[in-house]
């Protein structure tokens, strides 16, 4: 997969969760799931964006990662692993 930027930002008084992952296909999924089930208990008027940076995983971490690419999860992908630093 080729990598992806971002291209929303949240609003003024807004804030951005960012999840780095490498190999973590068995947890990714419940852990997104879970956020975003966290996240929908905001008050409306809280704006947010969450971004997952995929750190070249050799396993389905980015197999995981489609289903959740609908506007709700900004997803990045690095072709190789860059270590956690750059996917901060």
């Amino acid at each position: 997969m080729s990598e992806q930027q971002t291209t929303s930002a949240p609003e003024e008084n807004g804030f951005s969760i960012v999840i780095p992952a490498y190999n973590e296909e068995l947890g990714i999924t419940g852990v997104l799931n879970e956020l975003l089930q966290t996240l929908e208990e905001l008050p409306d008027h809280i704006p947010y964006e969450v971004i997952v940076v995929n750190d070249g995983s050799k396993d389905k971490t980015a197999d995981q990662l489609e289903s959740f690419q609908d506007g709700k999860i900004n997803v990045v992908n690095h072709p190789q692993n860059r270590g956690y630093g750059a996917s901060l």
